[in-house]
Order: C-alpha cells, then sequence, then structure tokens
C-alpha cells in the first residue's frame, strides 16, 4: 500500500487546490492567477473549481464578486494545506488511512462511470418492454414472501402485503409480476438470501394513459438494464478474483467495540 499512500496523498492536493505547479506553456490557461507562497495557482486550476462552483450553483450572481469569491476560497484552502504540511499533519498515518479511503471513493465512481459508459452503451427501451411495464402499473398485487438462508431456515416471513409497481426490488418485482394468483416462486434471489413468494391475490389499479408515462417508464427500463448488466459484471470479477476469507479472524472481532 505504499505506493497507494504516496499517490493518495498527491491525488487529494490536487483535488483540493488543483493540478499544483503548473508546467510551462504557452497556454494562457497556464499563466498564474494568485501565487500562494511557493504554490503558484494557474488559470487551469482556477478555472476547475469555477466549474465545481458553477455545477453546485453557488456563486454570487456578480461575475466579479463569484470569481473573488472562488480566489479567497481558493488561497484560504492552500494556506491551510500548507501550514498542515508545515506540522507534518500530512504525514501521520490516521491521515494517510483517511487519505486511502478518499482516493479509493474518488477512483472507485471515477472507475464506475466510465464503465457504464462502455458497458451499457446505447441500450433503449423498445414498444414491448414499455406495453410490458405498463401493464405492471395497472396491478397491485398482494403477496406472501418468506425469506430463507442458504442453509433453506426461515430468515423472515411468510409476511403477506399489498405492492405496487415500484414497490419491490428488481428481481423479486419481476417474478412476482409475471405469476397469476395461487402461484408459487423459489429461489428468488433476495439480498443475501432467497426468497419464497406467492401470489395471493391481485386488484386493477387506474392509471395515467400510456402515452403520458411513457418516458417515466422507459427511464424505468433503462435503469433495470443498468443494473442488471452491472451485477453480472461484478458477479465476474468476483468470480475470477482470488478470495479468501479467514471466517475465524472474522468472528472474533466484536463490532461495538470497534477501535
Amino acid at each position: 500500500m505504499y505506493f497507494s499512500k504516496r499517490m493518495a496523498v498527491l491525488l487529494l492536493l490536487l483535488f483540493m487546490v488543483g493540478c499544483g505547479k503548473a508546467k510551462e506553456s504557452p497556454s494562457p490557461n497556464a499563466e498564474c492567477v494568485a501565487t500562494i507562497n511557493d504554490y503558484k495557482l494557474t488559470v487551469a486550476d482556477f478555472k476547475e473549481d469555477l466549474k465545481t462552483a458553477v455545477a453546485q450553483k453557488y456563486l454570487a450572481d456578480d461575475p466579479a464578486k463569484a470569481k473573488r469569491d472562488i480566489l479567497e476560497e481558493l488561497i484560504t484552502r492552500k494556506i491551510l494545506v500548507q501550514e498542515a504540511q508545515r506540522e507534518n499533519f500530512d504525514k501521520q498515518p490516521s491521515f494517510m488511512k483517511e487519505i486511502e479511503r478518499y482516493w479509493e471513493q474518488a477512483l472507485i465512481k471515477f472507475f464506475l462511470k466510465q464503465k457504464s459508459q462502455a458497458l451499457v452503451g446505447m441500450i433503449s427501451a423498445d414498444k414491448g418492454e414499455i406495453a410490458a411495464e405498463y401493464n405492471k402499473m395497472k396491478r397491485r398485487l398482494y403477496v406472501e414472501i418468506t425469506v430463507l438462508n442458504a442453509k433453506g431456515n426461515i430468515v423472515s416471513g411468510p409476511k403477506t402485503e399489498w405492492f405496487s409497481y415500484g414497490d419491490l426490488p428488481r428481481r423479486l418485482e419481476d417474478a412476482v409480476f409475471s405469476m397469476k394468483v395461487g402461484e408459487e416462486k423459489r429461489g428468488i434471489p433476495y439480498e443475501e438470501n432467497m426468497a419464497v413468494v406467492k401470489l395471493i391475490n391481485e386488484e386493477p389499479v387506474e392509471v395515467a394513459p400510456l402515452e403520458k408515462v411513457e418516458p417515466e417508464i422507459a427511464e424505468n427500463i433503462l435503469n433495470k438494464t443498468k443494473e442488471a448488466i452491472f451485477e453480472k459484471w461484478i458477479a465476474t470479477l468476483r468470480k475470477n478474483a482470488s478470495i479468501k476469507i479467514n471466517k475465524k479472524v472474522l468472528d472474533e472481532i466484536e463490532v461495538d467495540n470497534v477501535k
């Protein structure tokens, strides 16, 4: 983890105050907006923070004041970073651990965003899928659900409840809305367990005309498709990875007394 820690510290500084000292370049973006001790804040660095502020909509209405506010915030932030470094806070183990966590979260977020585009591509919902989802919206189901663990022991239930379209997790919803009254299905994945579902009764539901809800249905279908693709991809990654769990050590860890 030595490399990760060193990289993490560097990345934190990049995220907090831009990209550090700029390389010499004829580009206007390389020009210096401000110098804070030995740090040079470039136009490119300043624009990155300005872009974030615009996205989060917390800028002042007056452009000149907005730029000045961002600059003052950056100057204060950089001064605090420099002082923390001067007092060697950036070398403390607890800080390094915190940076590792932040670095991992940032990396995963960026990775999944890029991977989503590659995995999902140009998927779309066809008319048949939209019509099928619309028909689900017209039904309200009275379902009995029993959750079992890997050994077949009951974890919860049986519990009966009315469910409408969108109330249940994707796999459970797909199962129960494909059933007829009186039908039962077993072995449906539910969190880390399996579910047994039985459709006891159903009633019709009044919904808006299809043309009014079609965009919402199409978006829901796309989200479900993305979720299914990602689940399959992550399952493949886990299957191909070498994972060893020391159950004895895990069992000895007390959750309420973690230090």
